[in-house]
């Protein structure tokens, strides 16, 4: 993809705790800024890992979990500054962070999530759930803000289920599908993993990697970092292909998720 006027390009990627100064975090960093993305979401990462200059605001680092010195379950970057941030319920904590920023198609509301996954606090941490438990709660609480029924809003990070439903149960996926039900989610479908390590050969060209998501049966693949947005606002067409931050290059491994980015314009006659 290239960079298209009047649109702003966003992108996500669960970055697997790469530690700042680690080998791992020296191959994310160029992928992650090939694309010039005008607003990045990381999870389960480091500031360190975010382009130079920008404005960073994350979630806290404080989710129940021991704290770990600049490990942040969820990160936005922005080129512009942030004001109006928010941090959600305490439900949420440390796993949700929301702003408004400026873009090439005006001030947009961003969130940036990291939903938890089904087994948290279950074996580790807090060990007091049951599975699907803190999942369920953050989706509740998103239920309750703004940005999830608001305008000129977009909402994107590790969504921790994958869309069409696949292996969570289905009342879970039912309370996901419940809490964005006035959002468009523009990650579903399934990814063709096809021939993985001949595609992403080039990065970290801006251009090296992308996918088509779609519904045929031979696909192997679903993502779980997503991307969702509000109706007056719509992806920029072609919808195929969609940037993809790969789990890994020929030569190594990057992450345990797949990361998207992709162009949003204003839907006609927002």
């Amino acid at each position: 993809m290239t960079e298209r006027p009047h649109a702003v390009r966003v992108g996500t990627w669960n970055t697997e705790w790469a530690a700042p100064n680690s080998a791992k975090a020296n191959r994310i960093r160029p992928i992650l800024d090939a694309p010039k993305c005008h607003v990045l979401c990381v999870t389960e990462g480091y500031e360190e890992l975010l382009p130079n200059g920008g404005h960073i605001i994350d979630g806290g680092e404080d989710w129940g979990y021991p704290i770990v010195p600049g490990r942040r379950e969820v990160l936005l970057w922005s080129e512009r500054p942030w004001r109006r941030v928010e941090h959600g319920p305490r439900s949420m904590s440390g796993r949700f962070v929301a702003g408004v920023t400026e873009t090439p198609i005006g001030d947009l509301t961003i969130a940036g999530v990291c939903i938890p996954w089904f087994d948290a606090h279950v074996r580790t941490g807090q060990r007091n759930r049951r599975r699907w438990d803190v999942h369920l709660e953050w989706l509740e609480g998103f239920e309750t803000l703004s940005c999830a029924t608001g305008a000129r809003t977009i909402v994107l990070g590790d969504f921790n289920q994958r869309i069409p439903h696949s292996w969570a149960p289905y009342r879970v996926h039912a309370a996901l599908l419940r809490a964005f039900k006035d959002l468009r989610i523009a990650t579903t479908g399934f990814f063709p993993w096809e021939n993985q390590d001949d595609r992403a050969a080039g990065l970290p060209r801006a251009d090296s990697w992308s996918a088509p998501l779609g519904d045929g049966p031979k696909s192997r693949d679903q993502l779980i970092d997503h991307i969702a947005h509000s109706r007056d606002l719509a992806v920029v067409e072609p919808l195929e292909p969609i940037g993809i931050f790969p789990k890994r290059t020929p030569d190594a491994y990057l992450s345990d998720h797949i990361g998207v980015w992709t162009d949003f314009r204003l839907a006609t006659g927002a």
